[in-house]
Formats: structure tokens, sequence, C-alpha cells
């Protein structure tokens, strides 16, 4: 690539200990350059603050934020204020990236100017012992899934569409995308798996994602109907 935009990674984290060093482990083990690494620590109370500093200490590019728990859309938020690439893509603190995710991201993104938001394939794991939730159970066999979570998007986006929205406990991913979306932002679904996503009975999405939602879709129906 002629040039190569700075990719700010924010991983936020909410008491994931157990988890959290495979995830920071496997954006460190990313063969892309200029990173900056912004972990935002949701006032947790377990190690991972311990983990998230340990890390940033024998990292180059990597820090981490600390604030009062206010979820997970407030630490993405947190993460792009302090943001410095022109590129953001995000990663939860319990799951993985997946080898050459990022140097495929924005390559895709730069070799199309047209494109502003790329998302990739997920691979799902259900850790031992935890039963499979609904969502997942009901997937049809040998069907792609894409996680939002696994955006890349250019920096300016959130500037014209906004951040994400706090009150949403889970789904802000998708209603920032469906936002993004109607202000005419064009996002692309890779066929290329860039995301292991564990499944393990304490994610916010195992309990549930269908109020969120289905909220989001209903501010985009009523949205519609207000422009029709």
């Amino acid at each position: 690539m002629e040039h190569s935009p700075v990719v700010s990674v924010i991983v936020p984290v909410y008491d994931n200990a157990r988890f959290l060093h495979a995830a920071l482990e496997s954006v460190a083990a990313q063969d892309y350059e200029p990173l900056d690494i912004i972990i935002v620590d949701d006032g947790s109370r377990d190690s991972s603050r311990a983990i998230a500093e340990a890390f940033s200490i024998r990292t180059r590019n990597a820090r981490v934020l600390h604030q009062q728990n206010r979820g997970p859309a407030a630490a993405r938020n947190r993460g792009l204020e302090h943001a410095r690439g022109e590129l953001v893509t995000f990663l939860d603190a319990d799951d993985e990236m997946t080898q050459g995710r990022l140097t495929f991201q924005v390559r895709y993104l730069v070799d199309r100017p047209e494109v502003d938001a790329v998302v990739g394939r997920e691979e799902i794991t259900i850790e031992p012992g935890v039963e499979p939730p609904l969502w997942v159970r009901q997937l049809p066999p040998d069907r792609p899934t894409y996680q939002p979570v696994s955006l890349m998007v250019w920096r300016r986006w959130f500037d014209d569409v906004g951040k994400f929205e706090e009150t949403y406990q889970i789904g802000e991913d998708t209603e920032w995308l469906s936002r993004f979306v109607s202000r005419g932002g064009r996002l692309d679904r890779v066929d290329r798996v860039v995301l292991h996503r564990r499944i393990h009975g304490g994610n916010l999405t195992y309990r549930g994602v269908g109020s969120n939602l289905m909220m989001t879709l209903h501010a985009r129906i009523r949205e519609r109907k207000g422009r029709a």
C-alpha cells in the first residue's frame, strides 16, 4: 500500500480477566503498522485493569483509559475520544482477532475509496459446558455470520454520524451502523473470518439480543415512514 493509515483498535473491558490476555495478544500479533491500541477499563472489579496495564507497558502504542462502570457503549465512546487513527476498529475483551485481519481490512478500504466501512465473518466457539444461547441454536447450518464489532471504518464517520448510543447495553454497534447506512455510508461484508467469537455464558449477548435490536428496527422504520 502506498499509504498506511494509522488504525486505532479500541478494546472495552469490564470484569473479563479470564479472556483479556488472549484478546490483547491477538491484537499484538497482527502484522499491520502503525497501530494505536486503546484499552478502556470500564470500572472492572477483577484483575482486568492489572492485565491491561501490564500489556500497555510491554506493547508499543498501547495505552489504558479508566472510567467508572458506564457500559460498553460509553467505553467505546471514551476510546473514540482519544483515538489517533484515521481508521477505527474494535475488539471485545472476550474475543480474538484472526491473523492478518487488520492488514486485510485496511487494504480493502484503501483500495476501494468508494467503500466507507467493512465487516467480516465471525467464527463462534462455545466454551465447554456452556449451553448455546437461543440465537446461536437458531442460526441456519453453514450460514456465515457477520459481527458488527468486526467493523473497520474511517474515523471521520463518527464525526458525521455521532458516537454510540449509551442507553444501549447491547446492540449499540448495530444501532450505530443503522445510522451510518441511513446517512449514506457504504458498508461491505467480506467473506473472510476476521473474528473468533467466544460464547462463555457471561456475555451480555448470551442473555438476549432481541430488545435493543427490535428498538433499532422500529426506529429505522419510523424514520423511513417520516421520509415517505
